[in-house]
Formats: C-alpha cells, sequence, structure tokens
C-alpha cells in the first residue's frame, strides 16, 4: 500500500483498488472506541465490502505494492441530498413533504430536502418519504415524487433512468432499492406532465427496511447518496 494511499486514510478519508466495487468498497480509518462505552480500541483500518460489511483489513502483498489506489470522492454519486427528517402528524409518513405537495391527501409538508450535487435529468423533488401503516402491512415503501425539466428529451432520460437499479447509500452503508415501480403517465395528472411519482415496495427486500428504519430518525439531518446502474 503506497505512503500517499496510507496518509490519505489517516486523514480520515476513504481509499479503493481500481477494481474495487466502487463506491460501495473501500478502506477507512475506524475511530477509537468512544470512552462512555469502556473501550479501549486503538483506530485501525477497516474495510467495506460491496455487501455493506465492515472488518479489520491488512494488506496484502499486492495491496502493498499497487498502484491504482484512488481516493473515494463522491463522484460515484450522481444525486446527493440532505433531508432533515420530518413525520406526518398521523405517524405514518416519515421523510420529507414539500408545502401543499400531498395536501389533498390530507397530509401536509414536513422535513426539508436540499440537493447538494446533481448529474440527473431530475430537477425537483417534492418528496421522498418512507410510508407504513401496521393495519396494511404490504403497503410499506418508500415513495418520491420527481420532475425533470419541462421537455420531452429531458423527461424521457428521466424516465430511463428510474428503470435501473437503484442504490442509496447513508451513514456509510449502501441500500439495494431495486427497480421503482412508476406510475403510469395518465396517473400523474396534467400538472405532473413532466413528472414521475415512483415507489419501491419493501416486500422482500430487507434492505429497504432498513432504509425505512433510518428515515423514521427523525429531527436529524441525513445525506443520501444515489446512484443508479
Amino acid at each position: 500500500m503506497p505512503p500517499w494511499a496510507v496518509i490519505q486514510v489517516y486523514l480520515g478519508n476513504k481509499v479503493h483498488r481500481n477494481d474495487w466495487d466502487s463506491p460501495n468498497e473501500y478502506i477507512h480509518l475506524a475511530p477509537e472506541s468512544a470512552p462512555a462505552s469502556g473501550g479501549n480500541n486503538l483506530p485501525q483500518i477497516e474495510k467495506r465490502d460491496k455487501h455493506g460489511y465492515l472488518a479489520s483489513w491488512q494488506p496484502t502483498q499486492e495491496d502493498m505494492m499497487a498502484c491504482d489506489w484512488k481516493l473515494l470522492s463522491s463522484e460515484g454519486h450522481i444525486l446527493v441530498f440532505d433531508i432533515t427528517l420530518g413525520v406526518s402528524s398521523d405517524d405514518y409518513y416519515w421523510g420529507y413533504v414539500a408545502d401543499h405537495e400531498l395536501e389533498n391527501d390530507g397530509i401536509s409538508g414536513f422535513g426539508t430536502l436540499n440537493i447538494i450535487q446533481n448529474k440527473t435529468d431530475i430537477t425537483k423533488i417534492s418528496f421522498s418519504i418512507w410510508h407504513t401503516q401496521p393495519q396494511f402491512p404490504n403497503s410499506t415503501a418508500l415513495t418520491l415524487q420527481v420532475y425533470s425539466d419541462n421537455n420531452q428529451d429531458s423527461y424521457q432520460k428521466m424516465t430511463a433512468l428510474l428503470k435501473k437499479d437503484l442504490y442509496i447509500t447513508v451513514d456509510d452503508v449502501t441500500y439495494y432499492l431495486g427497480i421503482a415501480v412508476i406510475a403510469e403517465s395518465s396517473e400523474n395528472g396534467e400538472e405532473n406532465r413532466y413528472g414521475h411519482f415512483i415507489w419501491y415496495p419493501s416486500e422482500k427486500n430487507t434492505d429497504l427496511k432498513k432504509l425505512g428504519a433510518v428515515m423514521q430518525q427523525t429531527g436529524k439531518t441525513k445525506r443520501f447518496y444515489l446512484n443508479w446502474r
């Protein structure tokens, strides 16, 4: 492992080999155990594999000699936004809803969303919510309303993107959501001509349920890194 890569890790950055599954697979410096926890572990290098599992890491001889180490950046993520997580008055919806967006459904706006980086044709997100009702367990899903620019070219590019597998990374954990269910254009209404209502059902998707638990951390601000493949 070249000195440059070691320095980057000890500066708190994440690095990866060229053939690793970036941005999911990388090494980083694990922090010292918190004093309150009674831990006395010194910082060590951990590797996060492509499935999100962390383990102590020691470089192989090949790793030591390799010249293909790279600094992990947000370049692998084509849409990044912060959500200050809110919750609806009935405690059935968590995340973010723009003011007036779902008033016809009796849902007032909550939370905030700020786009940090965007390399897609998605120009607006009016809601991103985790929805669950105990009496309707099969309705649990992550739903979003997204818009493109007001032209067919941008709209078609956005539609093509949404038909790919989505991965979302939050707090260094990557969740696989799969391919969205996209409402038919006729269901969107004329006012949403260049928008799509999409949802990711949680049935048989344990990653999605784990992401739902993150979105229920009301009051916290989380950064969401999205990548479609």
